[in-house]
Formats: structure tokens, sequence, C-alpha cells
């Protein structure tokens, strides 16, 4: 139906953009800025944790075959599997429920010999799954960022809910585009002022 599809980005041509911080919602802009801007700058004190969202397009044939009530039975699928309940089927299977399924598994996953679970083993075992995520993310990183310096700095190293998980599938790549600078702030523990020209 004609006009802007870009929200406005499109205006962005011929400026430079700063975004502060690497939470949640500088996940989901840095892939439009960096598309959009003359020059982006990411301003990073602490990496996100950026695991694949893997979005794709609906097939309308599953879409169909849906019964009336599927939305409710797939939030309390999702909220059962986040509880930690032993289930056949997680229907939701991305990336919030990634990790709980790895716990669960591990718990599980003990001799038949070995009896009730302590907390001690409890807490290393869920230590251990969350390590192995953790692990794959900042692998991710490396998949995707082409720059060894940059994709350094984007690594998290900490546990996955020691800062809220991201989900994107293009953020991580966005650091490849000449026109895209991430700012490494750690050291000066952020951003102190800022001054327009």
């Amino acid at each position: 139906t004609g006009g802007d599809h870009t929200g406005g980005l499109t205006k962005l041509a011929d400026k430079r953009v700063a975004i502060i911080g690497t939470g949640a919602t500088a996940i989901q802009c840095v892939p439009f800025l960096g598309r959009y801007a003359k020059h982006l700058y990411v301003f990073q004190r602490t990496p996100s944790s950026v695991d694949l969202r893997g979005n794709r397009q609906t097939d309308p044939d599953w879409y169909k075959s849906l019964q009336p009530g599927w939305q409710r039975y797939r939030r309390e699928n999702f909220a059962a599997v986040l509880a930690g309940e032993n289930l056949t089927e997680d229907l939701v299977a991305d990336g919030w429920t990634d990790i709980v399924r790895r716990i669960g598994s591990s718990l599980m996953n003990r001799r038949p010999d070995a009896g009730n679970l302590d907390m001690e083993e409890i807490s290393l075992r869920s230590e251990i799954a969350d390590f192995q995520k953790m692990n794959e993310i900042r692998a991710r990183v490396d998949q995707a960022v082409a720059e060894k310096d940059t994709a350094e700095a984007l690594k998290p190293w900490y546990r996955q809910f020691c800062k809220r998980p991201t989900f994107n599938d293009e953020y991580l790549a966005t650091f490849n585009r000449p026109n895209v600078t991430l700012v490494d702030v750690s050291d000066s523990k952020g951003v102190e002022r800022i001054t327009f020209h």
C-alpha cells in the first residue's frame, strides 16, 4: 500500500547514531540501526548473552491444524517447563526453556543406585548445565563476529541469568558491518556524559 515501512529509519542515512547499553532493547534495535545509520556506535559496559532466536515463517498448514484453545495450552506448557515439571513435550522449545530442560536432564541422568540428590549435587549439576550453555553462547559469538577483539568484547563471562538473556538472529553479525563500532566502556564503568555538536 506504499509508505515507509522502515519506521523512518531511512532518515538516519546521513546520521551518526549512538546507543548506550546492550540490554534487551539495544539487542533488538542494533541490527536495524546498523542497517540504516551512516555510522552506529554501540556503547557496551557488560555484554549480553545473545542466543539464537530462530525466527522463521509460520507454516500455514501447521497453523490450520491447530485446535481452538491452542494458545492457552502452549502458554501452560511453557510455564510447566519453566517450573521444572517433567514433560514429554516442550511446545515452545526456545532459549528460555532450553536451560531449564538442560538442568532437568542433568538431574534425571544419574545412576539408579545414587538415591536422592542433595542440594549440593543439584547445585553442582545446575552450574555445569549453565556453564555448558554459556560456552555455546560464547562459541556463537566466535562464529558470527569476524573481528577477534570485537568478538572477545561481546562474550558474556557470567552465569546465564546474571543479566537478562536475550535472543536475536542478527545482532552479533551487525558488528561485521563497516559502519558499526563497538565501544567497550567496561574499564570506565560506563558513559560519563553526552555532548552534542
